[in-house]
């Protein structure tokens, strides 16, 4: 059963204690509608554990200077290189270069070996 509930009164409180099961489940229930009625967020432990992972890092981040990240960012945005010149006031050049050098860092990864260049740094 999934009891989502954003308020609830005290009165309301005690009756859905009535209706819980008894024993330990019921119990955790009535204190989580309880949490609830006083302004608490409950969330599941896997859940929470889940949402608030520290996702792993590509280690080629770590790589690349302020201004490929920045770059990368715009890229996954789906600019092309002449949205990112104008959008960062650069030579379109300029952008190809620190494409190129991102590149060259993707395929030396054998992750990225057998895959779109340019899909691969944007997903990045």
């Amino acid at each position: 059963m999934v009891l989502l509930l954003v308020f609830c009164r005290a009165q309301d409180t005690e009756l859905l204690r009535g209706l819980a099961p008894k024993g330990k489940g019921g119990m955790a229930l009535y204190r989580a509608i309880q949490a609830v009625s006083q302004g608490q967020v409950v969330l599941d432990p896997a859940l929470s554990t889940f949402m608030f992972a520290e996702k792993p890092a590509c280690p080629l981040l770590k790589q690349l200077t302020a201004r490929k990240l920045e770059i990368l960012n715009l890229l996954a945005q789906g600019f092309t290189n002449a949205a990112i010149a104008q959008a960062l006031h650069i030579d379109i050049k300029t952008v190809e270069h620190h494409l190129s050098s991102t590149y060259s860092k993707l395929k030396s990864d054998r992750e990225f070996n057998d895959k779109h260049l340019r899909v691969s740094a944007a997903k990045l």
